[in-house]
């Protein structure tokens, strides 16, 4: 009776175990993801194959909202968090071989957090897996720009919080630091130059992320330059960027002249009549210029983390306008000196013209005094 009652116990052991098995859940560590803003994002997950395959994306962070569910042998979406609408999918031609991955595209700031994959298929076998997501948005672009002697430098569309250097001004500001309605981060510093600052060759800006992005400009100052309308080429003296991504020609820092573009050069239309070439180096050749084209002429130059902007203002001097701008200014000065002294001139005559008469009519009256004098005397003594 003992050796029957202990194989019952083994047999009942066995069953117990068994079951655990057949429902037991198997957990992952936590697996880090780290995704760009507006781009898709893949996390990861693996089961186990086989009938009756379920699949549950939750954001645990988000407050355990629903991301997407796969049960039936088809997506469900009924209960998904309407944040997530249109922008979840599985990889469902591989689930039978084990692949549960979400992909999430358009990623927002608020993606990011903690996610969980729950897979279960027969007999009862279930596994839940924890994915870390970081969402950044790099620093793209820095904004470089002088007025007077005012230079400020700025750049928006950040995640995380971003930092801001002046590279070799003697003045340091705190920058002015705002978060948009998508939690992405602007920031701008502008500093009033001092006089040593503003007989610098060049301003250089960096703006820097905890999260490793990084990018930097350096604006440099304004060179003027006299050319006739004939045949001229503008340098673009920063191209020593290497690998050189972008390059962008502007007249008066709006106007599109040219930009390259896999490795070729595309003319605005309204330029074509006006640009000869563009060198591999970036310069410019411009050729039967008039008055009209008279400005400044930019060149941005950039990589993958630097820029470079140089700008030429250029003075068109035509040849059959032989009086050139700077002739101009001057006239335009000179004459109103010259008028000024003319009006002058002709007040201050006036003026003794009356002056002087008014003393010619009191000596007549005077003589004429004298003379009226005897002879009224003469009267009185007859």
């Amino acid at each position: 009776m003992k050796h029957t009652s202990d194989d019952k116990m083994v047999g009942n052991s066995l069953a117990l175990l068994l079951l655990l098995c057949s429902v037991w859940t198997f957990t992952r560590a936590d697996h880090d993801v780290s995704c760009v803003f507006m781009t898709r994002c893949i996390l990861p997950c693996r089961l186990q194959p086989g009938p009756e395959t379920i699949i549950h994306w939750i954001h645990v962070s988000g407050g355990n909202a629903a991301v997407h569910s796969f049960y039936k042998d088809k997506d469900q979406f009924s209960r998904q968090n309407l944040r997530f609408k249109d922008r979840t999918s599985l990889f469902n031609n591989q689930i039978a071989k084990g692949n549960a991955s979400l992909q999430l595209t358009s990623l927002q700031i608020l993606d990011q957090g903690r996610y969980k994959c729950y897979t279960s298929t027969k007999p009862g076998v279930s596994k839940e897996s924890f994915i870390n997501v970081t969402v950044d948005a790099p620093v793209h672009k820095v904004n470089v720009v002088k007025e007077e002697n005012v230079v400020t430098c700025s750049s928006e569309g950040i995640y995380p919080e971003p930092e801001l250097t002046w590279s070799n001004l003697t003045q340091q500001h705190k920058p002015t630091v705002q978060q948009d309605y998508q939690l992405l981060y602007n920031i701008s510093s502008s500093v009033t130059l001092t006089d040593t600052d503003d007989n610098l060759d060049y301003y250089s800006c960096s703006v820097t992320t905890h999260g490793g992005s990084s990018c930097k400009t350096t604006l440099f100052k304004t060179t003027y330059m006299n050319v006739s309308e004939s045949e001229n080429t503008v340098t673009c003296r920063a191209v020593n960027i290497k690998p050189l991504s972008h390059l962008t020609w502007t007249f008066n820092f709006s106007e599109i002249i040219t930009k390259r573009h896999d490795d070729q050069y595309t003319v605005t239309q309204p330029w074509h009549q006006w640009v000869k070439d563009v060198s591999e180096s970036g310069s410019l050749t411009l050729r039967d210029l008039s008055a009209d084209q008279t400005g400044t002429y930019t060149c941005e130059v950039s990589g993958a983390q630097e820029t470079f902007i140089y700008s030429t203002f250029l003075r068109i001097q035509t040849e059959n306008s032989p009086i050139s701008t700077g002739n101009i200014i001057a006239i335009a000065i000179v004459i109103p000196i010259l008028v000024a002294i003319c009006v002058t001139g002709v007040v201050l005559f006036v003026r003794h013209r009356r002056t002087r008469q008014n003393t010619d009519d009191v000596t007549i009256r005077e003589t004429k005094g004298m003379e009226l004098r005897p002879m009224m005397n003469g009267q009185n003594g007859s």
